[in-house]
C-alpha cells in the first residue's frame, strides 16, 4: 500500500546511488553520480561539469537517475538524508531552484511505488566504489579509466 507522503513496504535496496564532488563543496568544476545494482555493478555514472555544483545536489541527481532505473515497488538506498527529505516531500525550502525536478522526481516516486532507504555510508555499494574510483579532478581523460557498465556519461 502506497503512504500519502512517500511508498513504505520494508524491501531491502534493490539500487544503490551515491554522489559526488571534485575538490570541494561547492566545487568550483563539478562532480557527479554513480548507480549501482546490489552485486555492485554500475547501471549509471554521470560526470557534471558545473561549477558551484554541490554534494547535495550531486545526491539528488544520482537517486533520480536510480528511481527512473528502479522497478516498480522496489527499494532504492542512499546515504543522503537530505536528498532522500527532498524526493519524498517533493521540495526543498534551501533549494527552490529545485523546484519542478523535486516535484517531478516525487511524481515518479509515487507512480512506481518506489521506496527511498537510508543507507549508512559504509553499506552504500554505490558510495564505496566511488571513494574507491572518483578522480581528484574533473577530467574527461581519467573517466576512461572508470570500470565500465551501464550507460556512461562522460
Amino acid at each position: 500500500m502506497t503512504n500519502k507522503k512517500y511508498p513504505k513496504h520494508g524491501l531491502p535496496p534493490s539500487i544503490f546511488a551515491d554522489g559526488f564532488l571534485f575538490r570541494a563543496n561547492p566545487s568550483p568544476t563539478g562532480g557527479g553520480y554513480t548507480v549501482v545494482n546490489k552485486q555492485g555493478e554500475v547501471l549509471a555514472r554521470e560526470i557534471i561539469e558545473q561549477p558551484g555544483l554541490t554534494n547535495n545536489e550531486a545526491e539528488l541527481r544520482g537517486l533520480i537517475r536510480a528511481i527512473e532505473l528502479a522497478e516498480k515497488r522496489s527499494s532504492v538506498g542512499t546515504d543522503s538524508r537530505v536528498a532522500r527529505a527532498w524526493v519524498c516531500r517533493g521540495r526543498s525550502r534551501a533549494r527552490r531552484d529545485l523546484r519542478t525536478i523535486l516535484k517531478r522526481t516525487r511524481k515518479l516516486l509515487l507512480e512506481k511505488e518506489v521506496e527511498i532507504v537510508f543507507v549508512p555510508r559504509e553499506l552504500n555499494p554505490a558510495g564505496i566504489l566511488n571513494d574507491r574510483q572518483r578522480p581528484a579532478r574533473s577530467a574527461r581523460a581519467e573517466i576512461a579509466d572508470w570500470p565500465q557498465g551501464g550507460e556512461t556519461k562522460p
